[in-house]
């Protein structure tokens, strides 16, 4: 996985399972509605910082937005993160990155999950993002994203590599045909802070290049999560640093009790 820029980590690595397209979330939309402009509440911000872990922080932030709305932690990102590289299809964890797949397999497991689906094309997208709730996106990342521009647009210009991001939608802009990013890169990003947009128009380019998109269909009580059978568990401090602790449920770090992925 190619790095970007200083202070961008993306960490995005693509797997497919025959089974997504069985899946597909124009079966639980009103496919004969308009779509409406829609901003779903945010009540948590991120910061990935030059790590690869892009999937544990946008589903971070997917999980404390509307319509249902998890207090998470600093931890929440790379705790979704590490137990997704062990439920991905990559062996050990010696690697940067995870996939979107793993990640809502991971946050399945820690209970906050019932059901995802996906969008196979910028209608549904559009569509889920007007009647359900916000969209991880988890796909190539052009060399010219990195940098909105004076407006905050998002541009798929340049060139892919093999660098690969997961980012959160949080918003449609149908009337001016735009979709909000939710990004996990800090508040001086662009413009507009920690946000950028993207218009329709590339969102179906960048379905085209191979991203991927989920959409949380049915969510779980966050004050009663079904917590995961551990029975080793991977904390870190804040120099993020990876430490073992066998027979574990949950360990307390810096104060917060985290729940942690064998």
């Amino acid at each position: 996985m190619n790095e970007g820029p200083i202070g961008y980590g993306t960490g995005a690595l693509q797997e497919w399972d025959v089974r997504s397209a069985d899946y597909p979330v124009a079966a639980v939309l009103d496919m004969g509605a308009t779509p409406v402009s829609k901003a779903w509440r945010l009540s948590q911000r991120f910061d990935q910082g030059q790590t690869p872990r892009c999937v544990g922080f946008s589903l971070a932030q997917e999980l404390s937005a509307a319509p249902v709305e998890v207090a998470c932690s600093d931890w929440t990102g790379p705790n979704i993160y590490w137990l997704a590289q062990e439920l991905d299809e990559w062996p050990g964890s010696n690697y940067a990155g995870t996939s979107l797949l793993a990640g809502l397999k991971a946050v399945k497991q820690y209970g906050y999950l019932a059901e995802y689906r996906w969008a196979a094309n910028v209608d549904d997208l559009v569509l889920a993002l007007s009647q359900l709730g916000p969209v991880v996106m988890a796909g190539p990342w052009t060399s010219g994203m990195f940098t909105p521009d004076a407006e905050g647009r998002v541009r798929v210009t340049g060139t892919a590599g093999n660098i690969g991001h997961a980012y959160l939608l949080g918003e449609l802009d149908w009337e001016r045909g735009r979709v909000y990013i939710e990004q996990t890169w800090g508040p001086n990003w662009s413009v507009l802070g920690w946000r950028g947009w993207l218009a329709l128009e590339d969102v179906r380019l960048l379905l085209s290049m191979g991203t991927q998109a989920a959409i949380i269909t049915q969510r779980l009580d966050p004050d009663h999560p079904i917590q995961p059978t551990i029975h080793t568990a991977v904390v870190t401090d804040n120099s993020f640093e990876p430490k073992v602790i066998q027979n574990a449920t949950s360990v307390e770090v810096d104060g917060h009790r985290v729940w942690i992925a064998p």
